[in-house]
């Protein structure tokens, strides 16, 4: 999985603007690597909570390719 603080890894504009989101394709589509984005990781930051269980719980939804969900950092 790649977790990141910002909407979107994508370099924009592409560099070749035939090719539609490069990171994705190569990441998710051909290697099975996951992306979370927007992930506000401050409070464990300033408890110096460096190790932790990461626990995702996506919303059940049919036929997406993505899901809004919750995040949670066990101790």
């Amino acid at each position: 999985m790649i977790g990141s603080g910002n909407f979107g890894i994508e370099v924009f504009p592409p560099e070749d603007p035939e090719q539609r989101d490069p990171v994705y394709q190569w990441t998710v589509m051909r290697h099975g690597i996951y992306h979370l984005e927007n992930l506000d990781l401050s409070q464990l930051a300033a408890d110096k909570v460096y190790e932790f269980a990461f626990i995702y719980i996506p919303l059940p939804l049919k036929g997406a390719t993505g899901s809004p969900g919750s995040p949670i950092a066990v101790k």
